[in-house]
């Protein structure tokens, strides 16, 4: 349906310190259903070695990037976790908060609780997930609602 996405990331993270790390990246959206909706970002992130694993990262998405009509954006994502040992894998535990800012919407947008596993197979990184969103700002969804998706992200290192 019109809701399927692919996204299509391009990234390079490196750690500046022991303790703090970067990231800055171009994030292409899909729609494969939906017509010209497809939509891409660039994005800039900072995380720190601490408890709770705390990051920000901000992402900007601007017409003469993607060539749509709705305008730029800018969104802004409060992030941290926790790994728990499950056997011999990791489960990832995450929130978020999330701030946006387009036209005349400017607040808070959404809260997602995340969890997730990694699994290398041969050189890939096979990751799957799942989210819990629950959207705050009515102008994003009147409905107030809660929704729960899933997918599986694959990586390759280089």
């Amino acid at each position: 349906d019109g809701a399927d996405e692919i996204d299509f990331t391009i990234d390079y993270s490196t750690d500046i310190s022991s303790d703090l790390g970067v990231s800055v990246g171009v994030i292409y959206y899909a729609y494969p259903n939906a017509g010209d909706d497809n939509t891409s970002e660039l994005y800039l992130g900072a995380s720190y070695a601490a408890p709770g694993s705390p990051s920000l990262t901000v992402y900007y998405d601007n017409e003469f990037v993607d060539g749509s009509n709705e305008g730029s954006g800018l969104y802004i994502s409060l992030a941290g976790g926790h790994a728990v040992p499950v056997g011999n894998l990791s489960i990832d535990l995450g929130a978020s908060l999330g701030f946006g800012a387009k036209n005349d919407v400017h607040a808070l947008q959404d809260l997602n609780l995340s969890a997730s596993t990694s699994m290398p197979v041969g050189s890939l990184n096979v990751s799957p997930f799942v989210v819990g969103t629950y959207i705050i700002e009515d102008t994003v969804n009147p409905k107030d609602s809660f929704e729960i998706y899933g997918g599986v992200s694959i990586g390759l290192g280089f």
